[in-house]
């Protein structure tokens, strides 16, 4: 998995797993997305929707520094026996959120987005775990998506790379993310 952010809202990401590669870009608003090659074709709805999901899952941090989310104490709960503690995101685009904050060390472990289709909703959720600290900071290297009790995927984090440069072509859909 690559993953490039770029403020204010620029996102590249491509997914490598068995069976394809997918790339995802972020771009002034607008959404891309496929695993055809180039140039990407646009999306929009649900599709355009995880895009924002999970760029902003990403960056939910800095969104908060930002003041960029209406924060909502949604209460305490658990999540895999941790006690957390729950906060509601809401923001002018994209899904409205929950973060679980482990109660010990104030870690986000799971943020799960709320996701109309066709007039049915459902909730995409993201678990983080293996923790390391990188830079002064604590960075997850483990992404679980469950999906009713049962891991639809898990990605691996290999390496973070904090403040580097990153040339804006990069969030092009016209030309390839750089692996």
């Amino acid at each position: 998995m690559l993953f490039i952010s770029k403020y204010p809202e620029s996102f590249a990401y491509i997914s490598h797993n068995r069976n394809y590669t997918e790339d995802r870009i972020l771009y002034e608003h607008r959404g891309y997305q496929g695993t055809d090659g180039y140039p990407l074709p646009e999306v929009a709805g649900f599709r355009y929707l995880s895009i924002i999901y999970q760029y902003k899952s990403q960056d939910i941090p800095y969104g908060l520094l930002r003041s960029a989310y209406r924060l909502s104490y949604k209460g305490k709960e658990s999540v895999n026996a941790i006690p957390v503690e729950v906060l509601g995101l809401e923001d002018k685009e994209g899904p409205p959120m929950k973060i679980y904050i482990e109660t010990e060390n104030f870690r986000i472990i799971k943020i799960s987005g709320l996701f109309s289709m066709g007039g049915n909703e459902t909730t995409l959720s993201s678990e983080l775990a293996d923790f390391r600290r990188l830079g002064g900071m604590e960075f997850p290297f483990i992404f679980t998506n469950p999906s009713k009790g049962q891991e639809v995927a898990e990605i691996l984090v290999e390496e973070y790379k904090i403040n580097t440069e990153i040339d804006d072509s990069v969030f092009e859909p016209q030309s390839p993310i750089p692996h």
